[in-house]
C-alpha cells in the first residue's frame, strides 16, 4: 500500500502516481517498493567526470611523452602528433557527451576537427602543404556527399540540410582563397571543391524549389 503525502490518502492498487494531484506515492511498509526516477543529474555528472579524467589523463600522457621526445632527441616531434590525436579524442568526448547539437552540426564539427589533426600531423612532418592541397578539400566534398545522402535517407525533411549546404560552400571558399594566395592546393581540388558545393546547393533549390524556398525564407528571410 502506497500513500499520497501531498493529499495523505493510501492507495492500495499498486499506482506509482496519486490519481488526485499526480504526485508520486510515497511507500508503506516496505520501503525498498518506492517508485524510483532515472537521476539524470547523476548521468550528466558521470559524464563531466569521464571527460575530466580523460583530460587529465591525456595532459599527463602528452608531458611524459613530450619528456622521452626530448630525451630520446627525436627528429621528428611525434609526441605533438600524439598530442594532437588525444585532443582529438577530448574533442569527439565533448560533442559526443556533453555538446547539445544536432548531429548535422557534430558531423561537421567532428569533420574540421579531423581536418585540424591532418594539418598538425603534415605541420611536424616538414609542412609540405598536402593536408591543405587534397585532405582539406577531399573532405569537404566528402561531407557533400554526405548531406546527399542524409537527405535522400530523410526524404520528409531534406530541405533541413540546405543550412549545412550553405554552411558547407563557405567553407569551399577556403581551398580557392589558399590557391589564389599561393599558399597550397591545386586547381582542380580548390575550384572542384568549391564547385562541387556550389552545384549541390544549385540543385537542391532547383529541384525543391517551393520547399527550398521557404526553408531559405524561414531561415534567412529572404
Amino acid at each position: 500500500m502506497s500513500k499520497c503525502l501531498k493529499c495523505k490518502i493510501e492507495v492500495s492498487d499498486g499506482m506509482g502516481i496519486c490519481p488526485l494531484c499526480r504526485c508520486a506515492l510515497e511507500a508503506g511498509e516496505n520501503k525498498e517498493e518506492r517508485l524510483k526516477y532515472p537521476a539524470i543529474g547523476k548521468k550528466k555528472e558521470k559524464m563531466r567526470n569521464t571527460l575530466s579524467v580523460y583530460f587529465i589523463g591525456a595532459v599527463a600522457a602528452y608531458a611524459l611523452l613530450g619528456f622521452l621526445n626530448r630525451k630520446t632527441q627525436a627528429e621528428v616531434r611525434w609526441d605533438i602528433i600524439v598530442g594532437a590525436a588525444l585532443l582529438y579524442g577530448y574533442m569527439t568526448l565533448f560533442i559526443s557527451l556533453l555538446h547539445k547539437t544536432g548531429y548535422r552540426l557534430r558531423m561537421l564539427l567532428q569533420t574540421l576537427v579531423g581536418i585540424g589533426l591532418i594539418v598538425v600531423i603534415d605541420g611536424v612532418l616538414g609542412f609540405q602543404k598536402w593536408s591543405l592541397a587534397y585532405v582539406l578539400p577531399g573532405a569537404l566534398v566528402l561531407l557533400d556527399i554526405a548531406v546527399v545522402i542524409l537527405m535522400l535517407a530523410n526524404g520528409r525533411n531534406w530541405q533541413s540540410y540546405i543550412p549545412v549546404e550553405i554552411l558547407i560552400l563557405v567553407l569551399s571558399l577556403i581551398p580557392p582563397a589558399l590557391y589564389q594566395a599561393g599558399i597550397a592546393g591545386t586547381p582542380y581540388g580548390a575550384f572542384g571543391c568549391f564547385g562541387a558545393a556550389l552545384c549541390i546547393l544549385a540543385g537542391t533549390v532547383v529541384i525543391g524549389r517551393r520547399r527550398a524556398a521557404a526553408e531559405l525564407k524561414r531561415r534567412f528571410h529572404v
